[in-house]
């Protein structure tokens, strides 16, 4: 699964940036990342103290000009600001 290898991707990690990339900024691309940072800050952070958590980036990236690009006004504007 997905968390078992970012498990294992953090038992090998030692130093440096760290880049995850999600394709795609439908609901699906979205929720992945917010689920992948929710998961990083609340479980990962207490197990892993030796890792710097600033160099962890996630990225989505999406061939439109916005996030979730068929919802309307507030609510597309939202999950762009928050990542």
């Amino acid at each position: 699964t997905l968390r078992n290898r970012i498990v294992e991707i953090f038992e090998q990690y030692e130093q440096g940036e760290l880049f995850f990339s999600i394709i795609g900024g439908g609901a699906t691309g979205v929720e992945t990342a917010g689920q992948m940072a929710e998961f990083f800050q609340k479980t990962m952070r207490p197990l892993y103290k030796h890792i710097d958590f600033s160099k962890i980036h996630i990225t989505l990236l999406h061939n439109a000009s916005r996030l979730l690009p068929y919802l309307k006004g507030v609510l597309a504007i939202y999950p762009a600001e928050a990542c």
